[in-house]
């Protein structure tokens, strides 16, 4: 291929001198004293002797591997501030790994609305001084902030200080108010603390797995001093010696038992069963002793004794005060003991709180019970029905299915849980 086949210009504006090289299809033109471009024909070719005339223009570059380069004013290529090394992308000391990581420039500054960001040793600052930042995350893992009184209202905190490492979590006291209150998150326990009292939760000492809460400000470290503690499997109520252990509806004891373990109930008590269980009198080491309430339809009480007879065969039987106001429609029954009494009877009826017992043998003892119904306040108000139908939310169910050859299920008490509840309504 000849040049002359081709009509090629090559116009060239220049102030001073302008001097052409050849160095085979490389050319160097100088446009300006000491400054340089380098050309290199890229079309025709060998392989394709009828393509367009093409130059390309190569400038002399000055950046460093690694380095992402820019036209400098001179009209070379020197280093921007971009880096890429395969691994991470870089703006100065800013960089992001191919995996996202971010990381910065010891003390970097931000500017706009993450002004207050600053990053040094490993650590990262937000706000604040240099030397007293807001929130602050250490190399170390430690993070300390400090929120102005009044930055949370009506919650106010301050003065927090926090470690998390080695899967536990300890710190300093935290003030949360200007009146002495606090909370604290130390060796294990989260303890919030006012001018005469704490709430701590944490390990009481207990056996492994145990997490209890504690409202007194007594040690954590011997299982006496907590209010309540469980391992997910048991769960325990507790008070110091001396205190009540109350339950509450609107802020009323409907329940409590004392510091010697009676138990007080406010309304009435429904149950299946009912017993006393004692050690047993003659094995009490050995044997526990059970005897069941006796019990009745009705509201009833029971009164017994034992009496001498007079010479006369009679007696009178004094009863309490409150007895007459406490009770109705009496049942008596009289006994002779030692000797048969065919002739014993109830002579008058109860009246002003007192019985007569006559026919008796002179001298005679004579065993006697009274029966009556309560007619208190309480007990007119709240008679107790003696069969009902169940609600029809509850038909179909059992207090206690395996009696009755039912699944759990059709208990009762699967039916008092939040989900069964909603169900229902």
């Amino acid at each position: 291929m000849k040049h002359s086949a081709r009509n090629l210009v090559l116009i060239l504006i220049v102030t001073c001198q302008c001097l052409i090289q050849a160095y085979s299809q490389t050319q160097t033109a100088s446009l300006r004293p000491g400054e340089q471009l380098l050309w290199r024909r890229v079309s025709p070719t060998v392989q394709q002797p009828d393509g367009p005339v093409l130059y390309q223009i190569i400038f002399r570059s000055n950046a460093a591997p690694n380095h992402i380069p820019k036209i400098s004013i001179s009209h070379t290529l020197v280093d921007s501030l971009l880096t890429d090394n395969g691994s991470q992308v870089a703006v100065g000391e800013l960089a992001i790994s191919s995996s996202g990581v971010i990381s910065f420039a010891p003390r970097q500054p931000f500017p706009g609305t993450v002004s207050g960001i600053s990053a040094g040793d490993g650590s990262i600052a937000i706000g604040g001084t240099t030397s007293v930042p807001s929130v602050s995350v250490a190399s170390n893992g430690i993070t300390n902030a400090n929120i102005g009184d009044g930055a949370l209202s009506p919650g106010k905190i301050a003065g927090i200080a926090a470690t998390l490492g080695s899967n536990t979590f300890s710190g300093f006291q935290q003030v949360i108010d200007g009146n002495g209150n606090n909370a604290a998150v130390l060796a294990g326990a989260l303890t919030v603390s006012t001018n005469s009292d704490e709430l701590t939760i944490g390990d009481v000492g207990c056996s492994a797995g145990f997490l209890g809460v504690a409202t007194f400000a007594l040690s954590l470290d011997n299982c006496t001093a907590y209010s309540f503690v469980t391992n997910g499997a048991h769960t325990f109520l507790n008070v110091p010696t001396g205190g009540d252990m109350g339950f509450r509806i609107n802020n009323v004891n409907h329940m409590t038992m004392d510091s010697s373990g009676n138990v007080h109930v406010l309304n009435t008590l429904s149950k299946a069963a009912g017993s006393f269980m004692i050690d047993d009198p003659i094995a009490p080491s050995n044997k526990y002793l059970y005897h069941s309430f006796v019990e009745s339809p009705d509201m009833k009480n029971i009164y017994d004794g034992v009496v001498t007879l007079d010479g006369s065969g009679e007696a009178v039987i004094i009863l309490p005060d409150w007895f007459g106001a406490l009770n109705r429609d009496f049942r008596y029954q009289i006994t002779a003991i030692g000797a048969p009494g065919p002739n014993l009877y109830v002579a008058n009826e109860i009246s002003n709180n007192h019985f007569k017992i006559a026919g008796g043998t002179p001298g005679g003892k004579v065993s006697w019970q009274v029966t009556g119904i309560r007619q208190d306040a309480y007990a007119n108000a709240h008679r107790i029905p003696v069969e009902v139908d169940k609600p029809d939310a509850e038909k179909g169910t059992y207090l206690h299915p395996e009696l009755f050859g039912a699944p759990p299920e059709k208990g009762m008490g699967a039916l008092q849980g939040p989900t069964a509840r909603s169900a229902r309504q």
